[in-house]
C-alpha cells in the first residue's frame, strides 16, 4: 500500500509539473497588473507584523477597559502567534494541493471579518478568542509575503497604533485591521490569476485531503495552547495548582504524541516529516531560529508596559522610542543579503548573534527615563541589527516556529507580574529615583531592578 500511494503521489506531482511547464498564467498578465498583485501580496506580510505592533500600544487601554489581568493580556498577542505558527504548515499544504488564490482570499476575508468583530466586543474571552481565530486566518495569506514588508509593518504599526489609541479608541485598531483585510481579499481575488490544475479522480482528491494531516496539526495546536494556558495559570493560581499542572502535563503528552504520530506516517502525508531533522544543519538552524521573534516580542512587550505604566509616557511617545527597532530593518535587510552572498551563512548568522548579544547587554541598564539614549537606544540599534541579520539569513528555516513567541511572552508575563503592576484608574504622580536601586510605579509600589 505504501508503494502504491507513493506512486500515486509521484504521478500527481508529475502532472502538476507538466501542467506548470505548459501554462504559466503570470506570463499573460501585464507588467502593471503583476506589479499591483506583488504590492498587495507584500501587504499581506505588512499586515501580519502591523497587526502585532499596532496592538502593543493598545494592550494597556484594552486591559483597563475590559479588566484583563497581566497574565491574561498575553493572549492578545500569543493567541494570534500560536495559531499562526501551528497552522502555517497546513496552510502551505493547502496552497500546494488546491488553488492558492482561494486560500489567500479566504484567509484575508476571515481577517477582515474577525477584526471587525474584535472592534465590537467588550468582554475579555470573546476578544481573546477572536485574536486566536485571526491567527488561523492570517497564516493562510502569509505564504507569499516578503521580509522588507515586515519591517515596514512593524514601524508603521507602532506609530498608527499609538495614534489611534491616543486620538480615537482602541476598537479602531481592529477596525483598521478589518479594512486592510477586506481590501487584500478583494484586490487579490480580482487581479491574481488562478493556476490551472489537472482534473483528478475522487480517490486522488481523498489522498490530497489526507495529506493535510489534520490530526497531527490538531495535536500540535492543542498541545501548544494547553502549554500556554498552564504557564499563564501558574502565575495567577500557583504552580502547584491543578489548573496549572493538568494542562502542562497534557500538553507535554500531546506534543510528544505529535512527533510519534508524524514518525509513523508516510513522509508525503506528514505535516512535519521526521527525516527533515536529518538535513544538514537543520536542527541547529531551528534552534537559532527561536531568537528573532523572541527578542522582538520581549523587548516590545516589556518596554511598552514599563514606559506607559511606570514612567507614565503616552502611547505616542512610547511608539516613537520604539522606532529604531523597525527603521533599521530596511538597511539591515540589504546588508544581510549582501553578506550572505559573500560569506558562509554560518559566519553571517554568528555575526548577527554577536551583534544582538552586544545590544541585549545594554537593555537591563535602561532602567530609568534618563537612561534611554545611553542604554536603550544603542541597545535597540545593535540588537535589532543583529536580529535582522539572523532573520533574513535563514527566513525559510523558522517560519513555522513563529508562534513560539507565545511561549516567551507567557514567561515574560509571569515575570512582569511581580515587577509591573496592572493599570490603575487614573494616572498618579510617578516617582522615579535614578540614584536608588528601585523604581516606583504610578501607584507607589516599589519595583526592584532586575
Amino acid at each position: 500500500m505504501a508503494s502504491a500511494s507513493t506512486e500515486r503521489h509521484d504521478d500527481d506531482r508529475k502532472a502538476f509539473a507538466v501542467e506548470s511547464a505548459q501554462y504559466n498564467p503570470l506570463a499573460e498578465q501585464t507588467a502593471l497588473r503583476k506589479g499591483v498583485v506583488v504590492f498587495f501580496l507584500c501587504l499581506a506580510q505588512f499586515l501580519d507584523t502591523f497587526m502585532n505592533s499596532a496592538l502593543f500600544a493598545a494592550i494597556p487601554p484594552i486591559s483597563q477597559d475590559l479588566n484583563i489581568s497581566n497574565a491574561n493580556s498575553v493572549w492578545l498577542i500569543s493567541g494570534y502567534q500560536l495559531t499562526f505558527a501551528a497552522l502555517l504548515l497546513i496552510s502551505g499544504r493547502l496552497s500546494d494541493l488546491y488553488n492558492p488564490k482561494y486560500v489567500f482570499t479566504v484567509g484575508a476575508t476571515l481577517i477582515g471579518g474577525l477584526s471587525l468583530g474584535g472592534g465590537f466586543v467588550r468582554h475579555e474571552v470573546p476578544l481573546i478568542l477572536i485574536r486566536v481565530l485571526t491567527g488561523i486566518a492570517s497564516q493562510s495569506q502569509a505564504i507569499a509575503a516578503f521580509g522588507a514588508s515586515a519591517a515596514l509593518g512593524n514601524v508603521i504599526g507602532l506609530i498608527i497604533g499609538a495614534l489611534i489609541v491616543s486620538y480615537a479608541s482602541w476598537p479602531w485598531v481592529f477596525y483598521l485591521f478589518s479594512i486592510l483585510g477586506f481590501m487584500l481579499a478583494i484586490v487579490v481575488f480580482v487581479l491574481a490569476p488562478s493556476p490551472h490544475r489537472p482534473h483528478v479522480s475522487a480517490l486522488e482528491k481523498a489522498l490530497r485531503f489526507k495529506r493535510l494531516d489534520l490530526l497531527g496539526v490538531s495535536m500540535l495546536t492543542s498541545g501548544l495552547v494547553l502549554f500556554i494556558f498552564g504557564v499563564t495559570s501558574g502565575s495567577v493560581d500557583g504552580w502547584g495548582s491543578a489548573i496549572c499542572l493538568a494542562p502542562l502535563i497534557v500538553s507535554i503528552f500531546l506534543v510528544a504524541a505529535f512527533f510519534v504520530y508524524e514518525s509513523r506516517l508516510d513522509e508525503h502525508y506528514a505535516a512535519l516529516p521526521p527525516n527533515i531533522w536529518r538535513y544538514q544543519n537543520f536542527p541547529i538552524l531551528v534552534a537559532s531560529a527561536l531568537l528573532p521573534f523572541m527578542w522582538w516580542g520581549t523587548v516590545q512587550l516589556l518596554f511598552s508596559w514599563l514606559w506607559q505604566e511606570v514612567y507614565g509616557w503616552s502611547a505616542i511617545i512610547a511608539a516613537l522610542h520604539f522606532l529604531p527597532l523597525g527603521l533599521l530593518g530596511f538597511p539591515m535587510n540589504g546588508l544581510s543579503s549582501a553578506l550572505s552572498q559573500k560569506f558562509p551563512l554560518k559566519w553571517v548568522i554568528i555575526a548577527g548573534q554577536v551583534v544582538a548579544l552586544a545590544g541585549s547587554i545594554l537593555l537591563p541598564f535602561a532602567d530609568s527615563e534618563a537612561h534611554y539614549w545611553r542604554y536603550a537606544f544603542p541597545g535597540f540599534c545593535l540588537g535589532t541589527s543583529g536580529i535582522t541579520i539572523i532573520y533574513t539569513g535563514r527566513r525559510a528555516g523558522f517560519w513555522f516556529l513563529f508562534g513560539l513567541l507565545a511561549l516567551l511572552t507567557a514567561a515574560q508575563l509571569v515575570f512582569m507580574k511581580n515587577t509591573v503592576p496592572p493599570m490603575k484608574n487614573g494616572p498618579k504622580e510617578k516617582d522615579v529615583d535614578e540614584k536608588d536601586t528601585s523604581v516606583r510605579s504610578r501607584d507607589g509600589n516599589v519595583i526592584e531592578r532586575a
